[in-house]
Formats: structure tokens, sequence, C-alpha cells
């Protein structure tokens, strides 16, 4: 017989008893106390560290044994085999490749899975609701004060939209409106559905030159043609939910940190792929992108040689990497014509 201590399942205070298997059943003494249960009515739990082997019955109570080869026989003369989970930590060899099988799981849908759902996603996204999200997030924006109301003249607004409205785009292009607001730093950004937006500082950076600005505008398209705004934003939102479950009670920062620092990566690759559909757009209506490499050149030296055409304030916003138009300036002056340095 096996020492062990008995619960009857309505309160926590249990009994000291003796655990035995005779004739298939489950048979429990104690002082005034006897039960005979079959072993169909038996569930066994063995020990995991230092808690006790536990053998629960079918009607809520349960019985403990602590001592853990007593208990295997017991399980074992009830027929009972232990389970894939007790069986994988009896072997730590087992226990080592499963940590491992494990970590490689969550490498693949971190690094492949979770980006090929988001895409997946996203190009199924209704255009109702795309355009419904670019425009919430026009508003907040708005009413956040991350940018004013333009100051540039509407002849000169009227004249860059009718430009980049002329050039032959190709088939199944997407629609879009320009908007033009004072950002503090000369940025352009793409919003879900279609909402293009450029800043006063821009268009003052590049002077007179509208083949660079138009070469900016199609990048921008390019956002728009591959629904880069809405990739990044289901993308990040399945990160978070990932990261969150799988760090579980750390801290939501440290989750979206995470998240956050994979993203980026995706949205650089985003930001390459809208700018070779500028630089195609540019090329199929005969319009030189060398212009677009000067102005480029300008961002990266901006604002040490704004010349009068704005400076940043303390309350210049950071807009998330997906909206950058230039992640990686050095790049984009290579890809758009060499510069010649002054």
């Amino acid at each position: 017989m096996t020492a062990g201590r008995y619960f009857d399942g309505s309160s926590t205070r249990g009994q000291d008893v003796q655990v035995e298997v005779q004739a298939g059943a489950l048979q429990i003494d104690g002082i005034g106390f006897s039960r005979c249960v079959a072993g169909q009515d038996v569930t066994v739990s063995m020990s995991s560290g230092r808690a006790p082997a536990r053998f629960a019955l079918d009607d809520g109570s349960h019985c403990e044994i602590t001592d853990t080869e007593a208990a295997a026989e017991l399980a074992r003369s009830l027929g009972k085999r232990p389970g894939l989970v007790e069986r994988v930590q009896a072997h730590p060899a087992a226990v080592a490749s499963t940590l491992v099988a494990f970590v490689c799981l969550v490498v693949v849908i971190w690094q492949w899975g979770i980006p090929l759902a988001s895409d997946f996603i996203a190009v199924r996204v209704p255009d109702s609701w795309e355009s419904s999200m670019g425009e919430t997030a026009l508003d907040q924006m708005e009413h956040a004060g991350f940018f004013r109301p333009s100051n540039l003249p509407a002849e000169r607004q009227d004249s860059l939209r009718a430009n980049f409205q002329a050039l032959a785009k190709p088939a199944g292009a997407p629609k879009y409106r320009i908007q033009f607001r004072e950002l503090g730093v000369p940025n352009a950004f793409a919003l879900p559905g279609g909402t293009i937006v450029v800043s006063d500082e821009l268009v003052a950076l590049a002077e007179n030159d509208n083949q660079a600005l138009m070469t900016i505008l199609g990048h921008e398209l390019g956002h728009i043609q591959y629904r880069h705004a809405t990739r990044a934003l289901v993308r990040s939102a399945l990160f978070s939910a990932f990261a969150a479950w799988y760090f579980g009670d750390v801290s939501s920062f440290a989750a979206g940190a995470a998240a956050s620092l994979t993203s980026l990566k995706h949205s650089r690759a985003a930001e390459n792929e809208a700018d070779l559909y500028a630089l195609s757009l540019m090329r199929n209506n005969a319009i030189p992108t060398q212009g677009a490499a000067v102005l480029l050149k300008k961002l990266a030296a901006w604002p040490s040689n704004s010349k009068g055409h704005g400076t940043p304030s303390k309350n210049t916003v950071q807009f998330p990497e997906y909206l950058s138009t230039h992640p990686d300036i050095q790049a984009r002056i290579a890809l758009f014509g060499k510069v010649d340095e002054e």
C-alpha cells in the first residue's frame, strides 16, 4: 500500500489515506473512511517537479501521492499510460528538442508567417474600409495638431495636381487625391484609401523643380498601389498580438517594441518598392529623375541648408516609418541619379 492524501472536492482539508490497486480498481482507505473506484473512473496526472501525482476521481475528489515511483506503479496497475507531456518531461533530451522546435516555430511565424498573413488580409480589405481608415487618420492628425493648413497659393497647388494628373499611369492605377499641409518638415506620405499629403516645406525645398515633385508624388502613388499603409497597419496589429501572447506578462511596451523593430524592416522594403514604381512611372512619361535625386540630397542635409524654407519646431511630429518618404535617403539618391558634389 502507498501513503497518500485524500481531498473530497468540497473543502481544502485533506486526510491521510492508504492507496492500492485491487482487481483493477483504486482502493482508498482512511480512518473511518473507505472507497473503491473503478480504474476507468480515475484520471492520473503524474508528478511534475515537486508537485505530487494526482489521482482524480469522477466525483470531483482526488488523491495526491508524493512518492513518485509508487504513484507510477499504481498508475501502471490501473492501466494508465503517462500522457505525452509527462513522457517528454521524463526525458531531458526530449525537453530540449521540444524547446528548440518551439523556438524555430516562433521564428518562422514571426519572420514569414505574420508578413504573409498580413499581406493576405490587407489585399482583401474592402476599399470602403481603407478609405474610412485614411479619413479617420487624417482627421486625427489634424485634431492632434500634427500639421496646419497649407499656406501654399491655391494656384501652385492646382498646378501640381494638374501636372501629376496629366501623367500617363499604368493600367489599374489607384485613385488618389493630393492634399497640401504645413508640417514643419519637408515630407510627404500616403494614407490608406488614396490620400497623399505633401508638406509646404517639401514644395519650397524643391523650389521650381516640378519634375522632382512629380517623382515624389509617383513614389506615394506606389504606396497606394501596393496598399503599403494598410499592410503596415495589419502587420503591426498581428505582430503586437503575437508579441503580447509570446511575452505573456512582460509589459506591453516591450512587446510593442519588438513588433516595431520587425515592422521597420518590412517598411523599408515597401519604400524601395514605391521608389521603383515612381522610377518606372517617370521613365514611361520621359521625365528625368535627376531632379528628384537633387531634392533628396537637399533632404539629407535639411535643415542645415533650409535657407528660410522652414525649420523644425519643438512640436514637429516624427511620423511612423512607413509614412516616411526617405528612410534610407542615400540609397534613394543612388537610385534616382548621381548627384555631383558641390
